[in-house]
């Protein structure tokens, strides 16, 4: 007969008549009077020690705690509870296997005997002759055993003396081995190990490697979490052939809007190497920063600070990337900008200050202008009165504004400040039949101050531009049937032609900086047409119902549309160049100019494509493209970059291919050529393979790095091999 006795633990009435405050609190804090159930195949109760004998499939509840086993006694007064037989221990997260065991219900505290816990959301195990609870997740052992492997003979596993458990915190333990299989491959005399998903302070994994440039090299990190809205990492890096380096990140988020509108984030990241290099040691340094933050009224500022003490080094030495994709791509660089900008926008208009600084990494930055700073406010294109029927009507117009203030700086050349302000106005007409006609009208007027080593001290021009467009759209809907339910698509035809007119004006005293002051007399006619094809399709209903659907009709289509192909074709044609004579100095009239394409592809899941090119149809040459295509699915991708222009000479390559053929296999190829000196600059190979505990990842990397020297350009090439260990709950273990 199965019995089942509720017992309600009261505190006595004489506790009440000599209850010590001080001492109540510190009872109530670490004891807990709470219902306990009881059940089992027999039940008794022994009235003098106020003590229960369960035998037979023996289950005691009380709260988040619940203790099975073929056999438990339960002492009613101190709540002392012994277990024997298949003892299972469930306490929240954590469930403890064990022969026997000893624990108080009251102060949750005891000893589980040939035990072995097991935390549900991580998947850790720790076995232990003699493991004690001794506070809430936490626990001791003189001797236990660590894996996250469920095999009876785990992959892996580390085994220690004194250990201390906190499984939301740590896990410490002296004299450490750890094994592979049944099988001991190395030893530590102390080792401390996060157990929680939370970020946690301490070391990271260190990598070891080999290169035959660098040499033995060994890359440690500390980790720093400094408060859940801040952290930060400290780096300390060695390199037998090189020399040695360190840094640091520092990372941190404040405000209290979930949306970020409020919010103060930022990142600032300082590396400093010094190196060995064949001329002479150099030091070698990067630093980088990222700041955004609300100001008053309305104003938002960020900062995106970049600089290279030693830029020569930047392209010749990967110390500063852990991640071999950033480094592959930023190498292409030719300069690089820092900015600090604020600025304030409403629904029309926008103003803003900013000091921009760039660095040349292949020439000499004395001579690149900066702009120290800039100051702007935009109106965009402001309706100011619209279409009225009343009589006579009122013509439709439209206002813009582009107002700036910049100080141009450099340390070699000359530098001057300029203010320049440009109203706009069009009038848009409908003519009908889809036609639109937009006739426009600016005005510029452009003041500067200049050094004295300039003609003219204070030059000043008055300039305008007018002209006008022309748009219609046409479109037509097809019913098709194509693959992923699409079922619908339409073809829009966005044609459009302009004309621009810039009158000659004397520009003689005028420096040239940037695109404003280089404005020039110029009669064009553009034109250009844009082809859409948008697509609708239904997505196809859920194929395994719930229970609770069952006998249902299921879920509807879900009905969407996607803009699967674009293309654009334009090209302009200058009167001015058209009537310009020919002589024998003169380059021949070119007044077309070349033709731009523009073509995107996106598919709902497999295929993406962004390409940009022009053609010039008197050399019959491409002045530049870029092209950005990929192609993914659950089990693999491909992705390749390229860009090109003609003048600078720039050409480079970036393929990258991955395939899952199994879920416990990925392999990965990635390489960058660069057309300019015919070179394959990276190339790596990895595979990675992952099982239940663990994972292992061997790349093969080869590379060739550049040298400038007096003579010509010097290449070198470099081989790295690196095998990476990974243990699930532990973390990630490099070595050669």
């Amino acid at each position: 007969m199965r019995h089942r006795i509720i017992i309600i633990l009261i505190p006595v009435i004489f506790l009440i008549f000599f209850f010590n405050p001080s001492e109540g609190e510190t009872e109530e804090a670490t004891n807990k009077r709470a219902p306990v159930s009881i059940s089992s195949d027999t039940l008794e109760y022994i009235k003098e020690t106020d003590t229960y004998i369960a035998k037979g499939s023996v289950e005691i509840i009380q709260e988040d705690t619940h203790i099975l086993a073929d056999y438990a006694t339960l002492d009613n007064t101190t709540g002392d509870v012994h277990a024997e037989g298949n003892v299972v221990y469930y306490d929240k997260d954590n469930v403890l296997f064990g022969d026997k065991a000893d624990v108080n219900l009251n102060t949750d505290m005891g000893v589980v005997y040939n035990s072995r816990i097991f935390n549900i959301p991580d998947n850790y195990y720790i076995s232990g002759k003699e493991m004690k609870k001794v506070g809430e997740s936490e626990y001791t052992a003189d001797k236990a055993t660590f894996t996250t492997c469920d095999a009876p003979i785990p992959a892996w596993k580390f085994t220690g003396s004194n250990v201390k458990v906190s499984l939301n915190d740590y896990i410490t333990a002296n004299n450490v081995l750890m094994y592979v299989k049944n099988i001991p491959i190395l030893y530590t005399p102390y080792l401390k190990l996060p157990v929680k998903k939370e970020r946690q302070s301490g070391f990271l994994m260190p990598r070891f490697g080999h290169s035959n440039k660098k040499g033995a090299f060994l890359n440690n990190a500390y980790y720093w979490a400094m408060a859940d809205n801040m952290d930060s990492t400290y780096y300390l890096d060695y390199w037998s052939k090189l020399g040695k380096g360190g840094g640091a990140e520092y990372r941190y988020i404040f405000g209290n809007d979930a949306s970020g509108y409020n919010n103060i984030s930022g990142y600032a990241f300082y590396y400093h190497a010094h190196l060995h290099t064949t001329e002479r040691h150099k030091n070698f340094g990067d630093l980088v920063i990222k700041h955004s933050h609300p100001l008053p009224d309305s104003w938002y500022g960020n900062a995106d600070i970049r600089y290279l003490p030693r830029k020569e080094l930047y392209r010749t030495y990967d110390i500063l990337y852990r991640d071999y994709r950033q480094f592959l791509q930023e190498r292409y660089k030719s300069s690089l900008e820092s900015n600090i900008h604020a600025s304030k926008s409403t629904s029309d208009t926008r103003t803003y200050a900013l000091m921009r600084v760039t660095q040349d990494l292949y020439g000499d930055t004395k001579r690149v202008i900066q702009k120290l700073p800039e100051v702007g406010y935009v109106l965009s294109d402001k309706e100011i009165f619209g279409y009225s029927d009343k009589e006579p009507p009122i013509v439709p117009l439209r206002a813009s504004l582009n107002t700036t203030g910049v100080y141009f700086y450099r340390k070699d050349g000359l530098t001057a400040q300029r203010i320049d302000i440009n109203p706009a106005f069009n009038s848009p007409f409908n003519l009908g039949r889809g036609f639109v006609l937009t006739p426009r009208l600016g005005l510029r007027e452009t003041f500067y101050n200049i050094g004295d080593n300039w003609v003219t001290r204070n030059p000043h021009r008055e300039l305008f531009d007018t002209g006008a467009s022309l748009t219609t759209r046409v479109s037509r809907v097809f019913d098709v049937k194509g693959p992923s339910g699409m079922d619908r698509m339409k073809h829009v035809i966005e044609p459009d032609i302009g004309y621009s007119l810039v009158p000659r004006v004397n520009q003689r005293d005028i420096p040239s900086f940037d695109g404003v002051d280089s404005i020039g007399r110029s009669s064009v006619i553009s034109y250009g047409v844009t082809n859409r094809f948008i697509a609708r399709y239904e997505e196809e209903p859920d194929k395994e119902k719930s229970p609770e659907d069952k006998g249902s009709k299921g879920k509807e289509r879900v009905v969407k549309k996607i803009e699967f192909l674009t293309l654009r074709l334009s090209q302009s044609y200058d009167i001015h160049e058209s009537r310009r004579r020919e002589n024998l100095i003169t380059s021949p009239s070119r007044p077309y100019s070349p033709i731009t394409a523009e073509l995107g592809i996106k598919t709902p899941t497999l295929f993406s494509l962004t390409a940009n090119s022009s053609y010039n149809t008197y050399t019959r040459v491409t002045p530049s493209h870029n092209l950005e295509a990929k192609l993914e699915e659950k089990e693999w991708f491909v992705k390749l970059i390229e860009r090109y222009t003609k003048s600078p000479r720039l050409l480079y390559f970036i393929g990258e291919a991955g395939v899952k053929p199994t879920k416990y296999i990925d392999f990965n190829i990635m390489a960058g050529y660069d057309g300019a000196v015919e070179k394959l600059k990276e190339f790596q190979v990895s595979q990675t393979v992952r099982l239940q505990c663990w994972a292992i990842n061997i790349m093969l990397k080869d590379s060739f790095r550049e040298k400038e020297t007096p003579y010509r350009m010097h290449y070198w090439r470099e081989r790295e091999i690196f095998v990476t260990f990974e243990l699930k709950g532990v973390g990630k273990y490099r070595v050669l």
